[in-house]
């Protein structure tokens, strides 16, 4: 990711304008992609953390820092027949290629993502800076 385009913006205003115990709203989150989940995530630490005015490049630099630990974690946990199976593919395939090969290994990915999301966020507001 380089950029924050339009769709993100919008998302972070969204974020930002949540009331003090105001929820997200189910329905809006059922539409989001799981790049776009990830930056409302992101946009929730850094209120979280105090930070009041963070700049794009801080928000790229963590949505890029939690899908690398996503990706990192979810390779980790695809069974040796999988690894040796596609070997060094891996950074040739298109995502749709890889959403498959994960599907066969029968790996539990939201479980992994939402632990990685977690671990992440708890060393961030405890002064990591990722």
């Amino acid at each position: 990711m380089n950029d924050i385009d339009e769709r993100y913006l919008e998302l972070i205003d969204k974020v930002r304008n949540l009331g003090d115990d105001e929820e997200i709203p189910a329905d809006f989150l059922d539409n989001l992609t799981q790049r776009e989940m990830v930056a409302i995530f992101v946009e929730q630490m850094l209120m979280e953390k105090g930070v009041a005015e963070p700049t794009n490049a801080m928000r790229i630099e963590l949505i890029d820092a939690i899908n690398g630990a996503i990706i990192k974690n979810v390779v980790a946990a695809l069974p040796m027949e999988i690894l040796e199976k596609y070997g060094g593919k891996f950074e040739s395939m298109s995502d749709e290629e890889l959403e498959n090969v994960v599907k066969e290994s029968g790996i539990d990915v939201d479980g992994i993502t939402e632990k990685t999301m977690i671990d992440f966020r708890e060393q961030y507001l405890n002064g990591g800076e990722q």
